[in-house]
């Protein structure tokens, strides 16, 4: 997906962030990459997983000291 310098500008203004005109240029870039693995991602088959399905986790805690 392209992602054009005008969005990520919008973006900075809705979060109230200010970026040089070349942090711009390399957010963008970074905003298609992210968006590329959203797309990766959505192209994958996963009709068998079953999201139900958990493995057990099992978490050890150190004692605090």
């Amino acid at each position: 997906m392209k992602v054009k310098i005008d969005d990520v500008k919008y973006i900075a203004k809705l979060a109230k962030l200010r970026f040089t005109e070349e942090e711009v240029e390399k957010l963008t870039l970074e905003f298609e990459s992210i968006l590329g693995h959203f797309e990766a991602i959505d192209n994958l088959d996963l009709s068998d997983v079953d999201i139900n399905e958990f493995d057990e986790v099992t978490t050890e805690f150190r004692k605090d000291e």
